[in-house]
């Protein structure tokens, strides 16, 4: 199964790292995906796989902060306002690591680049995305314009199942939505840790 995964894979990250051991190693060290990319071997992959893995690295650090506004608005209607005062303290600890990102290391055109290759995406979300990126790069950090996203994109993805709506009768009292985005990470370790188990037994 190793050996397949590499001919086929061979310019895909897990057969990049399954052709050695020493990143093999490494990976499963690993506790997330933004913590693969700070692993010492990323740094020995090709400059093209670097900037794959940053980018969409950056990218879920951007875009976190349109999910914890999400939060933030669903528990002050429909939820609890308890977890809402918590959701608020996690924007503004993402607030801090926005005003230190550097926007002009953030290659916009590689990401769309990225996503084409892989799915294919609305075009409400590409409008939605592209413009919460230009309002946070603004450093401003409009919270009444982000609101008016996010709501915007949930509505127009959930249609009349937005959880957002004035008449959702539901009550809410944990984190909703994605609270991570791992790019396959988990699924690419156990793949790893597999191979490993049946490379032991074959031995």
């Amino acid at each position: 199964m190793k050996q397949q995964i590499i001919d086929t894979q061979k310019d895909k990250l897990l057969g990049i790292i399954l052709s050695n051991k020493h990143w093999i190693k490494e990976f499963l060290k690993a506790k997330n995906f933004v913590d693969l990319c700070d692993m010492p071997f990323v740094f020995k992959l090709s400059i093209e796989t670097q900037k794959t893995m940053f980018t969409a690295r950056d990218f879920w650090k951007i875009m976190y902060g349109a999910h914890i506004r999400y939060n933030i608005l669903l528990h002050s209607r429909h939820g609890s306002i308890a977890y809402s005062k918590k959701c608020k303290i996690f924007w503004n600890e993402w607030i801090k690591e926005m005003k230190k990102f550097n926007s002009n290391k953030f290659n916009s055109q590689k990401l769309w680049d990225i996503t084409d290759d892989h799915t294919s995406i609305k075009s409400f979300t590409k409008r939605f995305i592209n413009s919460w990126i230009e309002t946070i790069f603004s450093k401003k950090f409009n919270t009444s314009k982000l609101d008016e996203l996010v709501e915007k994109q949930e509505k127009n993805n959930k249609l009349s199942r937005s959880k957002l709506k004035s008449d959702n009768e539901e009550k809410y009292k944990n984190w909703e939505g994605i609270d991570n985005m791992e790019f396959r990470f988990n699924n690419s370790k156990i793949i790893v840790n597999d191979i490993l188990s049946a490379g032991r037994e074959d031995a």
